[in-house]
């Protein structure tokens, strides 16, 4: 094997080439808190029999347990991430993760006798951000930075947006779920959409899934009225919260459009019902877990931080804002 790349993230990741066949692969080390039991949670569910009839993604082909390290082989492609930072996401990628996702679903559902038995799953928390938003503990208001604290006491002020984190009326079993999807956990190429890093992987509810996408698109459509990407002009740290919104209504034609499709294709191909104030209440646990995750390491919160709360707690008091941007175009 040759060395390429390294890549940075939460554990550690190498690209290498075999010398002799041109092969790439990809090592995953897992490293830091819980690093076992994410390692042998991501191993038993690659050595589930048949996993590439159940779901797109990268095949392992080697698993090291001393090192804690799994060797796939290598998917070219672009992460969902990559591709709405360079406004390359369009409408048709909406649709193949929409329909990818349901295959997820659909296949994990058939695969649960399997998978339960080799992974020990457990029903996991809709998300890890509700203990810290409704009650932390002593211990782990110590390890808050400034920036968090800042942005918990307006959090649990907030009675509307607590009122919607809690407003969930799913009473279906659970099932399979990624429970950790984000933009750069899909990779997207010519042969549709890969999911990586099952590390995560618990029994849970497909509105969890399919609001964190969702939450993915309208956090990056708030986000973008602090950048210059909408109409290629400077952003004014000075402009008024009526200049913001009508930015915001900019950046939605790009985003909602997308997560229109997203919905419509994950539902068509699901077959099932689905609960959408259950995936608005996803869309916005996913988003504050997203602006905990930013604040980790500040001594205070940004304006534009204090500005995408402000964006979280406006959709948690109009349901409506949801479903005009999950229908925001015929598509």
């Amino acid at each position: 094997m040759r060395f390429q790349s390294r890549m940075a993230g939460r554990n550690e990741f190498w690209v290498y080439t075999d010398a002799r066949s041109g092969r790439q692969f990809f090592k995953k080390k897992f490293v830091g808190d819980g690093a076992a039991l994410r390692y042998h949670k991501c191993k038993a569910a690659g050595s589930i029999p048949g996993i590439d009839k159940y779901v797109a993604t990268p095949c392992v082909v080697e698993f090291d347990d001393e090192q804690l390290a799994l060797v796939f082989e290598h998917v070219s492609g672009f992460t969902m991430f990559d591709m709405i930072l360079t406004q390359k996401l369009e409408i048709e990628h909406g649709r193949v993760i929409g329909d990818g996702l349901a295959r997820f679903h659909l296949g994990m559902e058939e695969a649960l006798p399997i998978a339960e038995e080799k992974l020990g799953l457990s029903q996991a928390p809709f998300s890890p951000a509700w203990a810290f938003l409704e009650c932390p503990k002593f211990a782990e208001l110590g390890r808050l930075s400034s920036a968090n604290l800042q942005l918990l006491r307006i959090v649990q002020r907030d009675d509307a947006l607590l009122d919607a984190l809690k407003d969930t009326s799913i009473d279906t079993d659970p099932v399979i779920t990624h429970h950790d999807l984000r933009g750069n956990q899909l990779l997207l190429n010519e042969n549709g959409v890969y999911f990586v890093d099952l590390e995560e992987i618990a029994l849970g509810y497909v509105e969890g899934d399919v609001g964190a996408l969702l939450g993915e698109l309208y956090l990056r459509a708030l986000m973008d009225v602090w950048t210059d990407r909408i109409d290629h002009q400077d952003f004014d740290a000075t402009m008024d919260a009526r200049d913001q919104a009508g930015r915001f209504e900019l950046a939605k034609k790009y985003y909602a459009p997308i997560a229109t499709a997203l919905l419509q294709t994950y539902s068509d191909s699901y077959k099932r019902p689905i609960m959408i104030d259950d995936v608005a209440t996803e869309m916005l646990r996913f988003m504050l877990n997203r602006l905990i995750t930013t604040n980790m390491w500040r001594s205070t919160m940004s304006p534009r931080t204090s500005a995408l709360l402000n964006g979280v707690s406006f959709l948690a008091r109009d349901a409506e804002s949801l479903k005009e941007f999950v229908s925001y175009a015929d598509v």
